[in-house]
Parts: structure tokens; C-alpha cells; sequence
């Protein structure tokens, strides 16, 4: 955020106000219902390993969604119950090179992290 403080000629003298906020709270970046979202390796050519643990029992969707939001590839769904850490392997062979949004939702949450495919 900033604040035009004066002007010359028609030329704005322009500075950064002190209340910008940098930081983000860890706390708050993912919801209750799931706990650890990781995926490794990001970027990836041939593959990347989903792990995945949720604090509640519910039906789960996990998808690769392109950024038109279109479902490319369902990765699970299913029934998952407290406390369970999954572990999937997202196979990229078959997909271009290019970023999508790896879309993790239950009834409580609805996540989204990209996931980048390069050739």
C-alpha cells in the first residue's frame, strides 16, 4: 500500500506506507480439516509424490485441475478417516508442460497448490 504525500508539476511524489503488511501466519494457511499438504518434487517432469494428512474423517476429492479449472485427472476419492496420511504418486508423462492447481476438498476444506510440469 502506498501514499501520494505531494506533487510536483503534475509529477506525484509516491512512499510506502508503514502499515503494509509482509508476513503470512503459518497457522492460518491451511484449514482445519487437513493438516499437511506436500508435494515433492514441484516443478516435475515424469512425476511428483502427494502426501497428504487429515484432522477429520470425511469423503475427500483430490484432483489435478488445470487453470481454467477443468478436472484433468482424479488422484483420489474416497473415505478418510482422522489423523491418516496418504501418500500418492501423481504420474506427469501424459501431461503437457505446464502449471496446474492440485485441488485437495472435503466438507470442511477446500484446497489448492499449484503443481508445475516441465519438460
Amino acid at each position: 500500500m502506498v501514499a501520494v504525500t505531494s506533487s510536483i508539476d503534475g509529477l506525484f511524489i509516491v512512499q510506502p506506507q508503514a502499515s503494509l503488511l509482509t508476513g503470512v501466519d503459518p497457522a492460518r494457511e491451511l484449514p482445519s480439516g487437513i493438516s499437511l499438504l506436500d508435494t515433492y518434487p514441484n516443478p516435475f517432469q515424469s512425476q511428483s509424490a502427494l502426501q497428504v494428512t487429515f484432522s477429520r474423517s470425511e469423503v475427500v476429492h483430490i484432483d489435478v485441475v488445470d487453470m481454467l479449472g477443468r478436472t484433468i485427472r482424479r488422484v483420489f476419492e474416497g473415505d478418510v478417516q482422522a489423523g491418516q496420511t496418504m501418500r500418492h504418486i501423481i504420474p506427469g508423462e501424459d501431461l503437457p508442460a505446464g502449471t496446474y492447481m492440485l485441488r485437495v476438498r472435503g466438507a470442511s476444506f477446500d484446497v489448492s497448490r499449484p503443481l508445475i510440469r516441465v519438460p
